[in-house]
């Protein structure tokens, strides 16, 4: 006797279901399945296109940094001025002068 293989789907949420059946049946692609409690679960899967996430942070990131350094450059003043490469520019020059 040929064994019946369970098919399932979104419209089986709420099914009592044991882990064997849960393991051995064929899904309704497009959903993630779960157990909990013994009962089935069905979740929608998300489509983003690829790279959406990254590109989507991407551009947030440089949103903000554009920002953030316009606001710096304007506190500074009209233009930039003489701008030290280094905080221990000052250190360095000293000890190598012997001072």
């Amino acid at each position: 006797m040929a064994s019946v293989q369970l098919k399932l789907g979104p419209t089986d949420q709420g099914k009592s279901i044991t882990c064997d059946d849960f393991e051995s049946a064929v899904y309704q692609s497009g959903f993630k399945y779960e157990i909990i409690d013994g009962r089935l679960y069905a979740f929608p899967v998300p489509n983003f296109p690829e790279a959406f996430l990254e590109t989507w942070l991407k551009r947030k990131l440089e949103a903000y940094t554009g920002e953030a350094l316009a606001g710096s450059i304007s506190a500074r003043g009209k233009g930039l001025g003489h701008h030290d490469p280094s905080p221990w520019f000052h250190v360095r020059h000293q000890v190598a002068a012997g001072i």
